[in-house]
């Protein structure tokens, strides 16, 4: 297990909003219904960043980064850009929640690859 010295992570969780707009993908593109499927599917997404020490640095690693996050989540749903909202700062934090994780571990401890 080692510490990841040069990285934080965040987590970056649904809101209502992107919720709704992502139920609404599914009837547009005509995916087919999951049988048993939870209410909530909305797990979140991780997202390893720079370093940062303070919640206090939150908005501004935001501000570096939302766009970014924001195609990443609405690509999950669909890739034609036609069905996104407009990329703004503001609809980004009124879809989504975002949590830092000032401390990062690595419990194998091994090499990660990238892809």
């Amino acid at each position: 297990m080692k510490v990841l010295k040069n990285r934080s992570a965040i987590l970056v969780k649904a809101k209502a909003p992107l919720r709704e707009w992502a139920r609404q993908i599914r009837i547009i593109e005509e995916w087919p219904p999951e049988p048993n499927e939870p209410e909530d599917t909305f797990e979140g997404s991780l997202f390893l960043t720079e370093q940062i020490a303070l919640e206090n640095d939150l908005p501004e690693l935001i501000e570096l980064h939302w766009e970014e996050i924001f195609e990443f989540e609405l690509s999950a749903w669909t890739h034609d850009e036609d069905l996104w909202p407009e990329l703004e700062p503001e609809t980004f934090e009124q879809w989504f929640d975002v949590q830092l994780f000032a401390t990062v571990m690595d419990l194998p401890g091994g090499w990660i690859r990238r892809r």
